[in-house]
């Protein structure tokens, strides 16, 4: 994988987003989905324990076991494991430091990058509204005064087909040329999102991505996007990741970053143990 051609960067540049098709095979997903299935079992083992559940359930599809889990547990289970996970396991590891990431991070910001310290798996269960996020830009959850002219592209990835009536993203071209908007903290999901205020998102237009599993949806930090309701009987299983030159600060110093690429300093970049075992990773 060679990274993004001419076209598509020139797209993303224009667009400020942009779709990459079959960038990830199933070997590439085997080890994140693994890691997505413990939490799912250590989920199911304690709601078991409490009798909310007649099973773990385990003889259920990976695209729809948590749902059924939680449809059995009854109303409210859902928000007690958290709308997104950011763990240490090795297939996280595994995925944000996969080549054929790195070289499309390479293309947009050059060969010393660090994984930022802010990713999340996100499991979108049908009918739950805390997943539910408005229009937003990811500037905002961070430092935005230290970072708003860094290239800190996310790469948002699901490890199932995502189809419309399961909670796709949707983007708004071109609204990365607007700059850091005003936005305010909404009232109404029991989430807080940060919402980019009302008079901004008039007569946008507006990119419904429906993709296939092992796709990347890149999205520019100022640019406007948004989930949809989750409305099927499967779970959208996703993985979102950020990176940026390692030597930029990334906005987010409460967490370290990780080193996953360097022609500098290739000696320092991360391994899974250091990885796991939660070590300041980037170097001053």
């Amino acid at each position: 994988m060679p990274g993004l051609n001419r076209a598509q960067q020139q797209f993303y540049l224009e667009n400020g987003y942009l779709i990459v098709e079959g960038v990830l095979d199933d070997g590439d997903l085997r080890q994140v989905r693994e890691a997505m299935n413990e939490t799912v079992e250590a989920i199911a083992g304690k709601l078991l324990a409490e009798r909310k559940i007649p099973s773990l359930m385990a003889d259920q599809p990976f695209e729809v076991r948590l749902a059924l889990i939680f449809e059995a547990a009854g109303p409210g289970i859902a928000p007690r494991f958290g709308r997104s996970w950011r763990e240490r396991k090795p297939g996280y590891f595994h995925l944000m430091s996969n080549p054929k990431i790195l070289d499309i991070a390479e293309t947009l910001i050059g060969p010393e990058i660090v994984a930022h310290p802010v990713y999340n798996t996100r499991p979108m269960v049908p009918g739950s509204p805390h997943v539910i996020v408005p229009w937003h830009q990811d500037c905002s959850y961070l430092d935005y005064k230290r970072v708003a002219m860094q290239e800190i592209p996310a790469f948002w990835i699901p490890l199932v087909d995502v189809t419309p009536d399961m909670g796709c993203l949707q983007v708004a071209p071109r609204t990365r040329q607007k700059g850091i908007v005003s936005y305010h903290r909404e009232t109404y999901s029991g989430t807080g999102f940060l919402e980019v205020d009302e008079e901004h998102t008039k007569g946008i237009e507006i990119v419904t991505c429906d993709m296939k599993k092992g796709s990347v949806l890149l999205i520019d930090q100022m640019t406007f996007h948004r989930s949809t309701p989750n409305t099927t009987n499967r779970v959208r299983w996703s993985v979102d990741l950020r990176y940026q030159d390692a030597r930029l600060p990334t906005g987010f110093e409460q967490q370290p970053a990780l080193l996953v690429r360097s022609v500098t300093r290739p000696q320092a970049v991360a391994t899974v143990d250091e990885f796991l075992s939660g070590r300041p990773e980037r170097a001053a």
